[in-house]
């Protein structure tokens, strides 16, 4: 079940990054963006308000920074950046860029978590690197 999520919403993103790009270009990246954040936003409301009824967990403040960060930082502006890509550099290019995100993931994982950095590690950055370059070709 759990593998066909994740089918499911790599297909679902894939869909939206290939179809965005006339709608973008009618309405703006910065009127498209928000659009889209705020029907996510009201989804997942209403699924949260589904499965768990009206009350918000217990946060302290924290907590609630953390939160704030997060959804700024690794949602919101990402999201209004790939939109702004797709309107400049198209669908095509920016699904090629966005899949050297791994590659980010694990130097920042090094870097800030210390994680440790072996030769697995180093193989599946080469691996991901080479066929981002294949992609690009």
């Amino acid at each position: 079940k759990g593998t066909l999520l994740i089918l499911a919403s790599a297909l679902s993103f894939s869909l939206y990054i290939l179809f965005s790009k006339n709608a973008i270009g009618n309405m703006g990246s910065l009127l498209f963006t928000s659009i889209a954040m705020g029907s996510a936003a009201l989804a997942t409301m209403l699924h949260y308000g589904i499965s768990y009824g009206v009350s918000l967990p217990e946060m302290d403040s924290t907590r609630w920074l953390g939160t704030i960060v997060l959804a700024i930082f690794a949602t919101v502006l990402p999201s209004f950046l790939v939109s702004e890509a797709i309107k400049r550099i198209g669908p095509a290019k920016t699904s090629v860029s966005g899949t050297i995100g791994p590659v980010a993931t694990t130097l920042m994982a090094i870097i800030f978590l210390g994680e440790p950095f072996g030769w697995l590690t180093a193989a599946g950055m080469a691996l991901v690197m080479f066929g981002v370059s294949r992609l690009q070709r």
